[in-house]
């Protein structure tokens, strides 16, 4: 009995050191703890301090042997009979091959913890699995299978009162829906999690709310919006950190003020975001390097801008983030069509598509597809680019994506316009500005009322295209 007495004391001070000194502290503990119940023939403690040095050494990045040691765990559980130990096990097996990104494993384990944790009651772990499984298949593209798996955990943890996961549910249910281009919806959703963190002081979980909030509006074009949620979040970063996080908001914001036209201020907060980074620049820097190359672009920086492309490119295919390196490719793409190269702008632009057709996110290949679009113009066949640019139209109306509309408009202004229908041009130019008025959206805006101004000359109103040529 002293000696069960002496195990459970070592595993429980293990599970104290973990927090307060660090996995390697809390590892010495557990293995000493092992040791004890191996003595006494325990296999429920076997099972247990199995789980625990495994949970320590991922937390120490050696998934390998946290797999060897959960995998044991679950052996031991097994042998014990013990379902509640079991399920653990089975769950921390799914969650290492989820952050491993073996998906198909992860979702195997999930499947066999939920059936596990009906039976001893353990709704906690089952909320956690759903929600886990919910990321998984939002991952593989899974949209609807995602959200119905973060409902059913929302249900148990709104059910059991667990305030912290409600609101990590609402918060990937809120990432859904942006996905989806239901905004508002997504907006009602990081705001309910957001009182949450508030009312039980999760100053990190309100920060990332924030931060997703300020990004929702970036997106909407909400840039005052935008400006103002990120700035919330970027005071709680530079209070409870990490560094890297704050260096991510910092970069948000340089995108604000890149979208507004302040491109010196969007340079700033990108040289404060690398600073900030530090020792974590190796995986944001893709993000960086992606942002400072659209940047560059809008400066005429066209070589710099291109360095940045391919910096952004051959981090993102490091990081194995097909996302990213569609972006990559996209701005490629672009800037290739700005310098009058047809043949490779084709050759990236039809990469980026290729990417992007295995992603849930239908926002970049409408981007992809507006920017093809436009190769299939410069080339001469205005059919096909008024199908293609129509096709990019149809998306970012549907996802409310104002500022992309007004984009997809102007181009298919310009094409009218190339083919002589002046008439047709201005209505579809004034139709583009009427969706961004009230937006600062200069990169967006300025194109447009240059078209403008084109078509008003050539239909002879020479004072209205004077005034469209200067405020582009």
């Amino acid at each position: 009995r002293l000696e069960k007495l002496k195990a459970d004391s070592l595993r429980e001070a293990g599970r104290g050191a973990f927090f307060e000194s660090g996995a390697e502290a809390a590892i010495l503990l557990w293995e000493r703890s092992l040791a004890v119940y191996r003595a006494l023939g325990d296999d429920a403690g076997q099972a247990a301090a199995l789980g625990n040095l495994g949970s320590g050494f991922y937390a120490l990045g050696e998934p390998e042997k946290a797999l060897d040691y959960q995998g044991q765990s679950l052996e031991m559980a097994a042998a014990a009979g013990d379902h509640r130990l079991r399920g653990n096990a089975l769950g921390n097996i799914a969650n290492v091959h989820k952050d491993l990104g073996d998906f198909d494993l992860a979702s195997e384990f999930y499947g066999l913890a939920l059936e596990t944790r009906p039976l001893t009651g353990d709704r906690r772990g089952q909320a956690a699995d759903l929600n886990n499984l919910g990321l998984v298949r939002e991952v593989l593209g899974d949209l609807d299978g995602a959200e119905g798996h973060f409902l059913s955990a929302l249900e148990l943890n709104r059910r059991d009162g667990r305030f912290r996961e409600t609101a990590t549910n609402l918060t990937n249910l809120a990432n859904l829906s942006t996905k989806r281009g239901r905004y508002a919806e997504a907006h009602d959703r990081y705001a309910e999690a957001l009182a949450i963190r508030k009312s039980t002081g999760d100053r990190a979980g309100e920060a990332h709310d924030l931060r997703s909030i300020g990004l929702l509006h970036l997106r909407m074009g909400e840039y005052s919006d935008a400006t103002l949620s990120l700035e919330a979040a970027l005071a709680l970063r530079e209070e409870v950190g990490p560094p890297y996080e704050t260096a991510l908001v910092l970069s948000d914001l340089g995108a604000v003020h890149s979208a507004m036209g302040h491109l010196a201020d969007a340079l700033a907060y990108l040289v404060q975001a690398k600073d900030e980074a530090g020792d974590q620049l190796w995986w944001i820097g893709p993000d960086l390097a992606l942002q400072e190359a659209d940047l560059l672009a809008e400066m005429n920086d066209l070589g710099g801008a291109r360095a940045s492309y391919l910096e952004a490119k051959e981090g993102f295919q490091d990081l194995d983030d097909p996302g990213g390196e569609a972006e990559a490719e996209h701005g490629l793409g672009s800037l290739y069509l700005a310098m009058g190269q047809l043949g490779d702008a084709e050759e990236a632009i039809a990469r980026a598509g290729e990417i992007q057709e295995g992603l849930a996110d239908p926002r970049p290949a409408a981007l992809t597809r507006l920017a093809s679009g436009n190769l299939q113009a410069l080339r001469g066949d205005s059919a096909a680019a008024r199908r293609t640019i129509s096709g990019a139209l149809s998306v970012h109306r549907a996802l409310g994506d104002r500022a992309a509309e007004a984009a997809s408009l102007g181009a298919l202004g310009d094409l009218d316009r190339l083919l002589g229908d002046h008439a047709g041009a201005v209505d579809r130019y004034h139709r583009a500005l009427e969706l961004i008025a009230g937006f600062e959206t200069p990169g967006v805006e300025w194109p447009i009322r240059l078209g403008l101004g084109l078509s008003l000359r050539s239909q002879g109103d020479l004072d209205g295209a004077t005034a469209e040529l200067g405020r582009a």
